[in-house]
């Protein structure tokens, strides 16, 4: 009788299984090639369905140690799937969906895991509850610069924090800002000594990009988590990348790995062994193991291997099921729902904001000399070069090149990530802002990622709208572009599920109906509303103004709001 085994490491971890049987041909079929054969006997890597595949050959027992790891997958299945019957609230006025108390569950049950549900469900939400839900008190976020404001909106909104540590470079000194810490050095080895200085800290929710994660990994490496929370992990897809071994690095100091992702496969199954050996990095040790023993390959004439697909695909689900859990939007809002907003804070590349603060001094010196004379905010607003001005203001907000600077742009670095995700999620999306002049911006960023656009401007008839309409309904375009002036009314592009908002108009009736372009007819989908927006900026004055008053009836009273509220904030 022969036993099959566990060999451990010198951690102690399970590091392979080992069964001392010269039968080649019963042990070579039921492992499919995983198997290895030695003078010790055949080595498999650490597979439950493997083992079970082995102890249904005759005169093979398993160990003590492989019964036990196959009662811990039992259990662990068992446990997950008992999770997420659980729809109770989390606390009172948990504000969640059904679904959403469930990934929570989920989450918190399978420790590292998985959260593979569809743009526009709420994962930044749901990952947010979930620190709170277990009272974390030290957790990292990696994410895209361009989402690290939201990010820590969304945890103080959702995941009960004071405040949150943002990390970002090329900022001269690190300050606060509505309740969250920038750690924002110029220098690497300040914003390293500031890190080191911070985590000693016994609770604290760090946000970082990935970026700035891979530069500062001895520093960060060297603490304990108790939640690390990967977002957009399809970007770790690459396991030879630094950015993927970092965050493998990061996630092995945390009890609780969360791995969010629309989009889990991007190209091939084997897409997923990064993300898996994240969460179970004894079970996934091997890419190749992986490979061979869950998927169909073929030689290709480059001397590698292609991925034909999956060997058994009620197995591999069942494997998966324990590491994942998926949602679409189809499923789990099937009435008309709510729009999604998603306000992302984006801090202006220093030469923009150097080009902004002189644009916004002389404004608001040139709005004082006028009020000197005796001339109301009213009028002032409707003169030519007050005019002017304050349309510079937020062209700087867009593209400072528009007015012949060559400041970087924040907001073109955002779109990017967004043409990004919608290039891996499939997902139609719209685009708007209040000037033609930062459209091809847009369109730029929309041809480098190679999504098909239409764009409408003012001008166009209603002909060419309806062909826009309707190349986007059959899918022969994946985006549109336009001003908000011309796409803001009376066009049906529901089959659109983003909404990106480069501005806003300082009108909410105006942006709303522009928003409801998307959301309208008997959509299924929840839509996503993307604002991007400047702190500290005419652009976060304007998206003041449009949560305090639903509807501002006439342009100048707004316009009026905004100026004022800009002054306040500049002289208070």
């Amino acid at each position: 009788m022969s036993t099959l085994q566990l060999t451990r490491d010198k951690f102690g971890n399970p590091k392979r299984m080992i069964v001392e049987s010269k039968d080649t041909s019963r042990i070579k079929d039921a492992s499919f090639g995983t198997a290895n054969y030695s003078k010790k006997g055949w080595t498999l890597p650490v597979e439950p369905w493997l083992a079970e595949r082995i102890a249904e050959i005759d005169g093979i027992e398993l160990s003590t140690e492989v019964r036990d790891m196959l009662e811990y997958y039992d259990k662990k299945r068992y446990d997950i799937n008992t999770s997420l019957g659980i729809t109770a609230p989390l606390e009172p006025n948990d504000r969640l969906m059904k679904f959403q108390r469930a990934s929570v569950r989920f989450l918190e049950t399978a420790k590292r895991a998985i959260l593979g549900h569809k743009m526009g469900t709420g994962k930044t939400v749901i990952a947010s509850a979930a620190t709170k839900h277990l009272n974390a008190q030290r957790v990292m976020v990696v994410c895209p610069a361009s989402v690290k404001w939201y990010w820590a909106d969304t945890m103080r909104e959702f995941g009960g924090w004071k405040h949150c540590h943002v990390v970002e470079s090329g900022f001269p000194i690190p300050w606060m800002w509505q309740d969250h810490y920038r750690i924002g050095y110029k220098k690497k080895e300040d914003r390293d000594s500031a890190l080191a200085k911070n985590l000693k800290q016994e609770s604290i929710c760090l946000i970082i990009n990935y970026e700035l994660l891979t530069k500062h990994m001895p520093t960060l490496v060297a603490s304990d988590y108790d939640v690390v929370i990967i977002d957009e992990a399809h970007r770790i897809k690459n396991r030879k990348r630094n950015r993927t071994q970092s965050c493998i690095k990061i996630a092995n100091r945390a009890e609780y790995a969360w791995l969010l992702t629309g989009t889990p496969v991007r190209n091939d199954y084997d897409d997923l062994w990064t993300m898996l050996h994240v969460c179970d990095p004894i079970r996934f040790a091997s890419y190749w193991n992986f490979v061979k023993t869950h998927l169909k390959t073929a030689p290709n004439y480059f001397g590698g291997i292609d991925i034909l697909g999956i060997k058994d695909q009620p197995r591999f689900s069942d494997m998966l099921s324990i590491y994942m859990y998926a949602k679409t939007k189809e499923e789990v809002m099937p009435e008309m729902p709510p729009k999604l907003m998603k306000n992302i804070k984006l801090e202006m590349s220093l030469s923009q904001k150097k080009v902004y603060n002189k644009l916004e001094e002389e404004f608001i010196l040139l709005v004082k000399e006028q009020m000197a004379n005796g001339e109301e905010l009213e009028k002032i607003l409707r003169f030519d070069n007050t005019l002017t001005q304050y349309m510079k203001l937020r062209q700087v907000c867009l593209a400072p090149d528009i007015l012949g600077s060559g400041a970087k742009s924040a907001k073109v670095d955002a779109l990017k990530d967004i043409a990004d995700g919608l290039k891996e999620s499939g997902e139609q999306a719209i685009f708007f802002t209040n000037f033609k002049r930062f459209i091809p911006h847009i369109q730029k960023v929309l041809r480098d990622n190679d999504i098909s656009f239409n764009t409408i401007v003012g001008g166009m008839n209603t002909q060419d709208h309806r062909l826009t309409e309707q190349a986007l309904e059959r899918g022969a375009i994946q985006a549109v572009v336009g001003t908000i002036g011309a796409m803001g009314e009376s066009l049906n592009l529901q089959s659109a599920t983003v909404a990106v908002f480069c501005d806003r108009d300082w009108v909410p009736a105006v942006n709303e109906q522009a928003e409801d372009r998307i959301h309208r007819g008997n959509i299924q989908n929840s839509p996503t509303i993307i604002n991007l927006y400047h702190p500290n900026s005419i652009d976060e004055d304007i998206m003041a103004v449009c949560e305090r008053k639903k509807r501002i009836e006439k342009e100048t009273v707004g316009r009026v709001e905004v100026l004022r509220r800009m002054m306040m904030r500049k002289e208070g």
